[in-house]
């Protein structure tokens, strides 16, 4: 089986299709791996049951380092992949949301002056299973860390929803740069039999892509979209967006 966090449910229907599994169980092999639904759990022949220890331990990234704010308890992971190659993800906890910001690349081709991460250059892209995977450490580490939670009600003075409830592609990289694996990784997050991520609490940044915007277009994602404009005139933006020399402001208007 391909890694299972690069998987869409009706691919892993197909894959258990295969193997003699009836298709019904993939639905709950979601509900158990995404969301700890231990009554989906229950539900499962026994043989698939074994397997969802070895599924939960296929986490490629590792945890490099975690910063709490004192001020509002966000959290900043530094996630490292299996070649040694560190990114950043970013929780942050509001009053009756939980959000996580998610990179899609190591490092960024765009060069935008003001951007640390344009400065590093682009390393990679992402894979699928990584963009998710950002979401299953974090939501692995709330479980684990009961303390975490108690310590952002004391601070908020607010009962606090431990789950991620929004998303934002506004970390490391340029997410129209890896649009495909950004579009099918929405595509798992947003299964309503897994992480069940609301569609329009989903937001995808953007310098400006044409050509990937109309591809989000054709998706037809139904999630936010917010355009990185940093100055209101063409002259401006050109010295600090290379981007913009190639699609302007006029251009990005008219796409709307």
């Amino acid at each position: 089986m391909d890694n299972f966090f690069n998987l869409t449910l009706p691919e892993l229907e197909n894959i258990l299709a295969t193997e003699e599994v009836p298709k019904v169980h993939a639905r709950n092999i979601f509900a158990s791996v995404y969301r700890d639904d231990q009554k989906k759990t229950s539900l499962l022949p026994q043989k698939i049951k074994k397997l969802l220890p070895t599924i939960s331990e296929s986490v490629e990234l590792k945890i490099k380092s975690i910063n709490i704010s004192n001020y509002d308890q966000s959290i900043k992971f530094v996630l490292q992949t299996k070649e040694n190659l560190l990114f950043e993800t970013v929780l942050m906890p509001e009053k009756g949301r939980l959000t996580i910001c998610l990179s899609s690349q190591i490092g960024c081709a765009q060069g935008c002056i003001f951007c640390y991460t344009g400065k590093m250059g682009l390393i990679r892209n992402l894979t699928v299973n990584e963009i998710i995977e950002q979401i299953v450490i974090a939501q692995q580490w709330i479980r684990n860390t009961p303390s975490w939670s108690q310590q952002v009600e004391k601070t908020m003075l607010t009962p606090f929803k431990s789950s991620v409830t929004n998303v934002v592609f506004m970390g490391m990289g340029e997410p129209l740069d890896n649009a495909n694996n950004v579009i099918k990784a929405v595509h798992i997050m947003t299964d309503t039999h897994g992480l069940g991520i609301a569609p329009r609490k989903v937001t995808i940044s953007t310098a400006g892509h044409i050509p990937e915007l109309n591809m989000l277009k054709q998706a037809n994602l139904k999630t936010g979209l917010a355009i990185s404009l940093h100055a209101h005139n063409d002259s401006s933006r050109n010295k600090i967006m290379p981007i913009n020399k190639k699609w302007n402001l006029k251009i990005l208007i008219g796409l709307a």
